[in-house]
């Protein structure tokens, strides 16, 4: 949020503050999708926190869809470290939701493709290490 926009709303802007440090560590998964909208620092740190809470527990099929949908947006940003953050954790979700990934898989592949093709190579990596997550979590080759 730009300093023109607290001026005009100064109690949304304090409301909406930014998760850091220790606040990071409790922010839900939850949360951390609804800062995926926000400025590149918002972005940056509600990667970290997916990251975590991917790692830290089983994901429901609801919490799942909405990552899926995090994530596809995620990987239409310009900053590579957005982009690159997603990646991580979509592997790890797909990794570890394995054959309850399934039907979600067409809604990444997409994006994955056109993620191919980006200028940066860290990109270009962790996109083939996703989509060979997805393939191994499937079992089809014929994706």
């Amino acid at each position: 949020l730009g300093w023109a926009t607290w001026l005009v709303h100064p109690k949304e802007t304090s409301e909406m503050a930014e998760f850091t440090g220790e606040d990071q560590d409790q922010m839900s998964l939850a949360d951390a999708m609804e800062l995926v909208n926000g400025d590149t620092r918002q972005r940056l740190s509600a990667i970290q926190t997916l990251q975590k809470q991917v790692e830290a527990k089983d994901l429901s099929r609801d919490e799942l869809n909405a990552l899926t949908d995090a994530i596809g947006t995620l990987l239409q940003d310009r900053n590579f470290k957005v982009c690159v953050g997603a990646l991580k954790v979509a592997t790890t979700a797909i990794t570890k939701a394995g054959e309850h990934f399934k039907p979600l898989a067409p809604l990444l592949m997409s994006s994955l493709v056109e993620r191919l093709g980006d200028g940066k190579a860290a990109v270009r990596t962790s996109t083939l290490e996703t989509i060979f997550a997805i393939l191994h979590a499937v079992n089809s080759p014929n994706l």
